[in-house]
């Protein structure tokens, strides 16, 4: 067995290897890049140039991925546009996020996946709050619709958490830049009219005036929930 001082790794090889951990499943996640970024500070190095070679083998790995429906990589990309400028407020916290949106594996091997996309923590003055925020891409108003079985367990995670669920939807554009966005609270959205499509799935479909009062720009998010908790 070898002496604390006969064992050592060079830069490159602990590099190497926290690499290969990060990435075993194919995809790099943000507590797995704050390790990279906190070893790379240490070790004096680049960590935005790692980072950068790191997702483009992610990248790779995503489109190798046959087996995932492009809609959840529209999802996932429409979640990651939100995430991003949710982490620019500096009054807003992102306390956890659904295992979902590793192209939909943790759906059956997470109970969190099983809650909404977000959990947000948000400080205005000596107020603070917390709701969840679900993400949702559609390509047109004609598919902007959540099934019943989802909001029917959203309205079990809202009762059960005691936070409200808050539904934020793209619509048109690409996922990354949506043409319109709109923001519903859970109840509102099981407020609408039920239509049957030809699938035979029962779905809530907000109607469309409904909806037009909820378009927002995505930097009026954290506003627009704020006047749901009547806060200024």
């Amino acid at each position: 067995m070898k002496t604390e001082e006969e064992t050592s790794f060079t830069v490159t090889e602990v590099l190497e290897w926290l690499e290969r951990l990060a990435l075993a499943d194919g995809l790099l996640s943000d507590d797995e890049v704050v390790v990279i970024r906190k070893f790379a500070d240490f070790a004096g190095i680049d960590a935005d140039e790692i980072i950068g070679r790191m997702k483009d083998r992610e990248k790779m790995t995503v489109q190798k991925v046959v087996a995932v429906s492009p809609n959840v990589i529209k999802g996932i990309e429409f979640e990651n546009y939100v995430f991003n400028y949710l982490k620019k407020i500096e009054r807003v916290n992102v306390i956890s996020r659904s295992a979902d949106y590793k192209l939909g594996m943790g759906r059956n091997m997470d109970e969190r996946s099983l809650c909404p996309d977000f959990m947000v923590s948000q400080c205005v003055g000596k107020f603070r709050v917390k709701y969840w925020l679900e993400c949702k891409y559609r390509s047109s108003m004609e598919t902007a619709y959540l099934e019943t079985q989802q909001i029917e367990r959203f309205k079990d995670v809202q009762s059960a958490e005691g936070h409200p669920v808050f539904v934020l939807m793209g619509v048109g554009g690409t996922p990354d830049d949506p043409e319109d966005i709109f923001l519903m609270d859970l109840d509102e959205v099981v407020g609408s009219p039920i239509k049957e499509l030809k699938n035979g799935k029962t779905v809530y479909t907000p109607l469309l005036e409904e909806m037009s009062e909820c378009f927002i720009d995505v930097c009026d998010i954290d506003k627009c929930i704020l006047k749901y908790f009547r806060i200024k």
